[in-house]
């Protein structure tokens, strides 16, 4: 042989790139963000502290709003020569009982996950009877009005019920368990206005009828929100934006009381004509810029005696913040924010679709609603009759706030693995046979 010939070696031949395992994509291409495999919800620690992210502040911030609430509304029935405990007394037996309704929502997880037969009919029932008594608000015997909103059923002089309070929930559960149909395809327009969509027009037609701009602000907040977790489609999500966006519009344009609180707090200037709506936010800066940074004291906020309208329930932050200081007030803010990253963290670690969409509709409602309060009392939104979650005085918000809260329990425990990753004797059975197990023996060289 004349010329020498190279054998190939085995190794020197060209190996093929590995297969990834994913069908239709490219061998040998790394996994990126959109090629991302699942999360394991039930090995994930991370599920566990969200869960408590939740729990913890909703539970520090209704005890806080036990205390504010008796402080607040303390002057005004000294004032009136009424009971100075009543107030924080009945706060207190409604915190009790919407903790009670709570933890037996927490534990409906088999008739709240059931999406194909009794979830259904259980967001049905809810959301009907709700509609039903939002709508005695505008028709009914027991309709009555407050401060020009007819969102009330006043049972005797002193019980009084407000149905959008609990509309709110009845909407989230409904939105979750209808956008999450099994089979449903939402790309097409009519899988998503019937019948989610018919449910939230219904609500929120119902709710603007009593000129209830508050709570259709919130409604429309929490819709679109979950429907953003729902539809991947940008394109739809600016569909429905644009309408919202313009019927707000209207809202402020047609009514002079809506459009005289926009003045007043974006065009300062005209304070001198609009001093009926420029006394209150006035009056909530001064509380706050009292207060300094830890506060006059407990109970010595001087905004509460008559000055500061609503002091107990829209305006509670400038108390917090006059009584206790601007350090509580930012840590009022800071648990929000915990609890948003909680909310945030279960919508995306939870398995199941209708646990995700209910937990994103009931994060949306609470943490949307305390932005819009906040907001409002440091005059970076109009004056809009929207309570602060948990904190607030009110039996029908703080009862509807903590059964979300317990709605948001009984959707974790949908998924069994999820059920059992949250188990407390499940964690103690892991821990002990983590104890127990026996040791590797060495063999001695």
């Amino acid at each position: 042989m004349t010329t020498t010939q190279q054998v190939a070696h085995p190794t020197n031949r060209k190996q093929p790139p590995p297969d990834t395992g994913r069908p239709g994509q490219r061998p040998g291409r790394r996994p990126g963000r959109r090629h991302r495999p699942p999360i394991d919800a039930a090995s994930s620690p991370l599920l566990y502290f969200s869960y408590y992210m939740v729990l913890v502040p909703a539970g520090v911030l209704t005890v806080l709003g036990l205390m504010m609430t008796l402080s607040a509304s303390m002057a005004t029935q000294l004032v009136e020569d009424h009971d100075p405990y009543a107030p924080g007394i009945n706060q207190l037996k409604w915190a009790a009982v919407g903790v009670c309704v709570g933890f037996v929502m927490a534990h409906c997880h088999r008739w709240l996950g059931n999406r194909r037969r009794i979830a259904p009919i259980l967001a049905a029932i809810v959301l009907l009877f709700c509609l039903a008594a939002q709508a005695m608000t505008l028709f009914g015997p027991l309709a009555c009005d407050s401060g020009g909103n007819y969102s009330w059923l006043c049972l005797s002089d002193s019980q009084q019920i407000q149905p959008g309070e609990f509309l709110k929930l009845a909407i989230a559960y409904w939105l979750a368990v209808t956008l999450s149909r099994p089979g449903q395809n939402l790309d097409y327009w009519r899988q998503l206005i019937w019948p989610a969509g018919v449910g939230v027009a219904v609500a929120g037609g119902l709710v603007l009828a009593g000129r209830d701009a508050g709570t259709g602000l919130i409604l429309g907040i929490m819709s679109f929100g979950t429907l953003a977790m729902a539809v991947k489609s940008r394109r739809k999500l600016a569909v429905v934006a644009v309408p919202l966006v313009i019927l707000g519009a209207v809202l402020v344009l047609t009514s002079s009381n809506r459009r005289d609180r926009f003045l007043a707090t974006y065009v300062p200037a005209l304070c001198e004509k609009l001093q009926d709506f420029c006394y209150q936010v006035e009056q909530a800066s001064l509380s706050m810029a009292t207060g300094g940074w830890l506060g006059q004291g407990l109970g010595a906020s001087r905004a509460k005696w008559s000055y500061l309208t609503q002091a107990d329930t829209d305006f509670i932050f400038a108390i917090i913040t006059e009584e206790i200081g601007l350090v509580s007030a930012i840590a009022v803010m800071v648990l929000y924010g915990v609890m948003a990253f909680g909310f945030f963290q279960l919508v995306r670690l939870h398995p199941n679709q209708l646990a995700r969409l209910g937990i994103a509709a009931v994060g949306c409602w609470i943490i949307g609603q305390a932005l819009v309060n906040i907001g409002m009392v440091v005059r970076l939104l109009p004056v809009i009759g929207v309570p602060l979650p948990f904190v607030s005085r009110g039996g029908s918000a703080l009862i509807s706030c903590l059964i979300a809260i317990g709605l948001v329990a009984g959707l974790m425990r949908t998924d069994p693995k999820v059920r059992n990753a949250l188990s407390w004797r499940a964690r103690r059975v892991r821990r002990a046979e983590a104890t127990l197990a026996p040791l590797p023996v060495r063999t001695p060289r």
